[in-house]
């Protein structure tokens, strides 16, 4: 059914994310769960945990295409 798809997906993604935040570095999860999972502004992150604008654009990048990486093995494009 539809329904047990959508919850299949939605315990793929949250198995992903939780290798991602063993994968990369405390901060960079951080960065990427205020940025992408928060929709902070490149600001906010930088003034909450101290990082330059172009540090914070470095690590959601990083953390981004890691996660990219760990959804393709999966199956996932």
């Amino acid at each position: 059914s539809q329904r047990l798809d959508r919850i299949g997906r939605i315990e793929a993604v949250r198995a992903a994310l939780e290798l991602l935040a063993q994968r990369i570095s405390p901060t960079s999860y951080a960065v990427f769960q205020l940025r992408q999972l928060q929709q902070a502004s490149i600001a906010e992150v930088s003034s909450q945990l101290g990082l330059t604008p172009g540090q914070v654009r470095v690590y959601d990048h990083r953390a981004r295409r890691k996660l990219a990486a760990i959804l393709a093995r999966r199956g996932w494009s």
